[in-house]
């Protein structure tokens, strides 16, 4: 998320949205029905109850949402239900870049992207994406074990985990 980017009340920016735990997909389509445009990422689940199974679509990142609004927007945007807050960033709600919202929301539809490789990386590790969605960003190792490893990326301020090959994550 960067501060850097150019807003003003006329052009609407991307932001991150905190919101009540399981409240994410309610107030998604509460800030649809107010025709404020929101991003809220969705997978497929199967889940078996105790007669049936059931395919079931839950939040990717729970207690998180993505909004496109303009200043004038934001008082309308905390006072929906669900919604805590905005994401800050510097004391100012944190504006996620055009690229970067495109980037993630290309991430979530390909289920490839989660084929990262991981070799020798500790926690506090700084490292580089070379390839995929996400190449080129940089993040925080987090935990790393086997294949897979948790990052928080810079750009989006974000916490993921990622299945990975080796020589894609480079430290810097």
């Amino acid at each position: 998320m960067n501060q850097n980017h150019i807003h003003t009340s006329e052009n609407p920016c991307w932001y991150a949205l905190y919101t009540k735990s399981y409240f994410e997909k309610k107030a998604s389509f509460i800030l649809t029905k107010k025709n404020i445009e929101n991003y809220c990422p969705l997978k497929k689940q199967e889940r078996q109850w105790s007669d049936r199974k059931k395919i079931i679509w839950e939040p990717v990142i729970r207690s998180y949402l993505f909004v496109q609004a303009r200043h004038t927007e934001f008082e309308e945007i905390r006072m929906t239900e669900g919604i805590v807050n905005f994401v800050y960033h510097d004391g100012k709600p944190a504006v996620i870049r055009d690229h970067e919202m495109d980037t993630m929301k290309r991430f979530f539809h390909d289920h490839s992207a989660h084929d990262f490789t991981v070799t020798q990386l500790n926690p506090g590790d700084r490292v580089r994406i070379r390839s995929g969605v996400f190449m080129n960003n940089e993040g925080l190792v987090i935990s790393a074990r086997g294949r897979k490893a948790r990052l928080i990326l810079y750009s989006l301020n974000m916490q993921i985990q990622v299945v990975a090959a080796a020589g894609e994550l480079v430290k810097i």
